[in-house]
């Protein structure tokens, strides 16, 4: 019998450009089912075809297809396209749709991702250029990078990613836990233990990933805790937790945390049975050669809890030896064997080999000068030194081993620091005072040496975090050297802080050369002030060609000027407070509501505790500015405790109230205003902080990463500052860096 095929003429059918690109998924697709099909009765790929083995060429993906193979799909799914419209049925696009290019892009992407190939520079320059529209249309994107930049131990980095990620996918169970996890990191242990209960009780009973981190959690909780009873409940709380992961599937990551839980908690027996277990797993899967950071982290960790010394030194070796640029795995490695140190009683010199060999990356925070201009009378820092100056920055970061440098990007010493830590393959931060413009004007530009401004150019648009303090420029320059020295020191504190590892200052300075606020000398002298030992490279010693004495002999005599020369321009903490439902209020409550706040905000004025500047209201606002950045933190919280207390229906309201504050700092100008016949201050600083309020949730204080830094510069052990993430602020000012303020636990 002869058969001639007949398909429906579907000539007259004109598909659209979408239309045409669903057809490259349909067709992928159905060579995707059709290799399901295939595989199922058991068929595999065969360079030839042959029936009788069954193998075939065509079961590859399908970007690997020949396109001739891929015509055949393409064909097949184009005309069930037009079979289905020339019937009269329609097909109704997606109001967000992902191209067939950005799905193969995705698909590279994800590749490169997993591959462990990327450092950290690589994998910020992949967030920081991300198209957020079409990642929302790819979880796997999101969590991937997430896990690979918190191997990098940069949870703020991290933080942002699963933000997005989670406001995308809210329902994804694996970002929930990274955000838990996240938190941790962070700093943030309630909250992140919160996050994951509520995961733990929605979907996570079955997952041990979530029982393991919310085993974490309670471990931090019985860390930060105080109260015996406390401290009790939460370490039994991460043993049950780590145990039900373990039941549920037995893993070598949950078993060691039930082996170290039962050595917080005393019971050495139950430990070390616990250990032996585990090392005994942990055998079986290192047998076949392989090599994995965790199994031998863990391996060393059993052994430290078994009392077998030398092999956990080793072991915890050879897992850094793989793992060197996880930073945050070592980390977590090495903050579980510190607490073992004291649960065990280990020797103190295995406790000094154990710390040798989980070896993190110290933090350096950097000053130095200038390169003389070619006008300059009485040397400092002339060019002819810059290679020995180099090599002598050089020489030092290389004895330090790993690093992370906090620096600025002026011409001469700056420069050079940067270009020596990219040799060593170490991250760098740049802190300018204010845009990146204006800093190439005052501080690179270089008519005797246009490398200079080369080189300039070339780091700051690499790969390194670059933060830009006044974006708009300013005319007081010299009073913002010194406003971002400060922040400098304040964000490496937080950084060493976050990898609890050594905060080192280094500088290349020529003692005779005291010069001006902002400059080397005002930074060195903070850093000794604070209790800091600075290393310096002596250029006076490098000049003279011989070592001098004492270089900081004149620093510490003489001294730096301060930040109040301007009578009309100085740094202050500034406070913006609102309070959520006031237009809601009904009429005869709104003078109630003026006697209890504002009598509140007076009372606390009136007790002598806080410096205030100037102070405003207006309607349900409160604008304040204090000379000292501690008493804004302190004031915001005070208020927000004392709002928080407040019976708002016994007080005879209609609804609960809650104010939302903000707290900022920075250089503001101080002026008398004619209207009000009061002292004023205003500027870029006010602007940033009236920014932050409106974006803060109720009941709480948010700050800027400014008012974190200069926090953390100072010392201030009262509050802390918690990352929440990047957040864009009204009025399109910009998007920046935001932190919780809250007591310290």
């Amino acid at each position: 019998m002869e058969y001639r095929p007949k398909p429906i003429d579907t000539e007259r059918v004109k598909l659209s450009e979408d239309m045409i690109e669903l057809t490259e998924y349909l067709a992928e697709n159905t060579h995707e089912i059709w290799s399901q099909q295939r595989m199922s009765e058991g068929w595999i790929f065969g360079e030839e075809r042959d029936d009788k083995k069954k193998h075939h060429p065509c079961l590859v993906p399908y970007e690997d297809l020949p396109e001739v193979e891929k015509d055949y799909d393409r064909n097949t799914a184009l005309g069930a396209i037009k079979l289905i419209l020339s019937l009269g049925y329609n097909i109704e696009l997606p109001v967000h749709k992902i191209s067939h290019r950005e799905k193969k892009m995705h698909k590279n992407l994800l590749s490169f991702l997993k591959s462990g190939e990327a450092d950290l520079e690589q994998l910020l320059h992949v967030w920081h250029q991300h198209e957020p529209e079409s990642w929302r249309h790819n979880e796997e994107l999101y969590i991937t990078l997430a896990e690979r930049i918190l191997k990098f131990a940069e949870p703020l980095q991290a933080f942002d990613i699963i933000q997005e990620g989670t406001e995308a996918f809210p329902g994804n169970v694996r970002l929930r836990e990274l955000k838990g996890l996240t938190l941790a990191r962070l700093g943030s242990y309630e909250k992140a233990n919160n996050v994951l209960y509520e995961l733990y009780q929605s979907a996570g009973k079955d997952r041990i990933e979530t029982l393991g981190m919310l085993g974490r959690t309670h471990k931090d909780l019985w860390l930060s805790s105080t109260n015996e009873k406390d401290k009790k409940y939460h370490i039994s709380k991460s043993r049950e937790y780590y145990l039900e992961a373990y039941k549920l599937e037995p893993s070598v990551w949950t078993g060691i945390n039930v082996a170290a839980t039962y050595a917080f908690e005393g019971n050495l027996t139950e430990a070390q049975k616990k250990a032996a277990e585990i090392k005994n797993l942990c055998e079986i899967d290192l047998s076949d050669g392989s090599q994995n950071y965790w199994l031998l982290a863990t391996m060393g960790e059993a052994n430290l809890i078994l009392g077998e010394y030398s092999d956990a030194v080793d072991y915890y070796k050879q897992a850094v030896a793989i793992g060197k640029k996880n930073i945050g795995d070592i980390n977590s490695t090495r903050r579980n064997a510190r607490l073992l140190f004291d649960g065990l009683t280990v020797p103190e010199d295995v406790v000094k080999q154990v710390e040798h060999a989980l070896c993190i990356p110290k933090i350096v925070v950097f000053t130095g000068h200038m390169i003389d201009s070619a006008k300059r009378k009485k040397p400092r820092f002339p060019r002819s030194a810059e290679k020995q100056v180099y090599d002598e920055i050089y020489k030092w970061l290389e004895t330090q081993g790993p690093c992370v440098g906090f620096c600025s990007a002026a011409k001469g010493a700056d420069i050079l620091f940067i270009e020596a830590m990219e040799a060593l393959g170490n991250k760098v931060s740049i802190i300018m005072p204010f845009c990146k413009e204006q800093f190439f004007e005052e501080s690179v530009k270089d008519e005797d040496d246009k490398s200079w401004e080369e080189r300039f150019w070339k780091i700051v648009n690499g790969k390194h975090e670059i933060i830009e303090l006044n974006r708009q420029g300013t005319t007081y320059s010299d009073y913002y050297f010194q406003y971002a020295n400060n922040i400098m020191y304040g964000l490496s504190r937080i950084r060493a802080q976050q990898l609890d590892t050594t905060l080192i200052p280094l500088a290349v300075w020529h003692k005779e050369d005291i010069g001006k606020t902002g400059g080397s000398s005002s930074f060195i002298k903070k850093w000794l002030e604070l209790g800091n030992e600075v290393n310096i490279i002596d250029l006076k010693a490098i000049i003279d060609k011989e070592k001098g004495d004492d270089p900081f002999d004149i620093v510490k005599k003489e001294a730096v000027q301060e930040l109040d020369y301007y009578d009309d321009y100085k740094i202050k903490g500034i406070l913006f407070a609102d309070t959520v439902n006031y237009s809601q209020l009904q009429d005869h409550e709104f003078l109630k509501f003026e006697n209890i706040v504002f009598g509140i905000v007076k009372e606390m004025i009136d007790s002598g505790k806080y410096d205030v500047a100037t102070k405003n209201t207006w309607g349900d606002a409160i604008y304040m500015v204090f000379d000292k950045i501690k008493d804004a933190g302190n004031f915001a919280l005070e208020l927000n405790e004392k709002m928080n207390e407040i019976d708002w229906y016994e007080a005879g309201f209609s609804m609960k109230m809650k104010v939302r504050t903000a707290v900022h700092a920075g250089p503001v100008h101080c002026s008398f205003n004619p209207v009000t016949g009061q002292m004023h201050f205003n500027g870029a600083n006010v602007c940033r902080a009236a920014r932050i309020e409106p974006l803060t949730p109720p009941g709480q204080v948010y700050t800027s990463i400014e008012y974190a830094a200069l926090a953390a510069s100072e010392h201030i052990k009262e509050f802390q500052c918690v990352y929440v993430g990047q957040m864009s602020m009204p009025k399109k000012y910009g998007v920046f860096p935001t932190f919780h303020l809250r007591r310290t636990e």
